[in-house]
């Protein structure tokens, strides 16, 4: 993880020395999540949360109709599970809210102009460090992983609002990578919850401005 930050640090007064080519803005993105689990009889999904993120774009022009696209993003993850405690042999109800700061880094392909749209797609991936982390009001962070990443892939249009101005509206979806949960802890008592792989997922509703 260090290595990407610095690689980002490295990159941005690059980027600033290519003004034509870059393009800085900034996005909020209302949420849908939910958790993947490998053992459904321990843990499992129970319904959808709502999330939020926001912070900064970049995105960087390498040809007219491709190039990349960085963002660092503060993001608030909500989702539901469902585990048996097997005490009292019953199915418990959590809602658990994780923080995380993530820089998500895509290929961005674009057409060109029609009618003042750009539509584009991207691809890439997301590496995100956890900032916080709680089920209910019990704090778990020590129980989460520090690192995790996510597969992204998305979709969307620019709309030239004059000059290089353009507004931004998409949809993104976070496929989660690797595990939240530690391998060396149970997150719940009476319930072998070290023995699951628990991986968030979420859909983005990208909105934001690119200058």
């Amino acid at each position: 993880m260090r290595k990407i930050i610095l690689t980002t640090l490295i990159l941005f007064p690059f980027f600033l020395t290519h003004g034509q080519k870059l393009q800085f803005g900034l996005k909020i993105s209302p949420e849908i999540v939910w958790v993947k689990s490998d053992n459904i009889l321990i843990v499992k999904n129970n319904s959808v949360g709502l999330g939020f993120s926001y912070g900064l774009v970049a995105d960087y022009n390498i040809r007219d109709n491709y190039g990349l696209n960085i963002e660092f993003i503060h993001n608030m993850l909500n989702f539901k599970t469902l585990h048996k405690d097997t005490l009292i042999n019953e199915e418990i109800n959590k809602k658990w809210n994780q923080g995380y700061v993530e820089i998500p880094v895509a290929l961005k392909m674009k057409t060109n102009e029609i009618n003042s749209i750009i539509y584009f797609g991207k691809i890439g991936i997301s590496p995100m460090i956890n900032t916080s982390a709680k089920i209910g009001a019990d704090n778990i962070k020590e129980k989460i992983n520090f690192f995790n990443a996510s597969f992204i892939v998305g979709g969307g249009i620019h709309y030239a609002l004059g000059g290089r101005t353009m507004a931004l509206a998409g949809i993104t979806f976070h496929n989660g990578l690797l595990r939240t949960n530690s391998s060396k802890v149970n997150i719940f008592t009476n319930n072998n919850s070290k023995d699951v792989q628990l991986k968030p997922s979420y859909v983005c509703i990208d909105l934001g401005i690119l200058f």
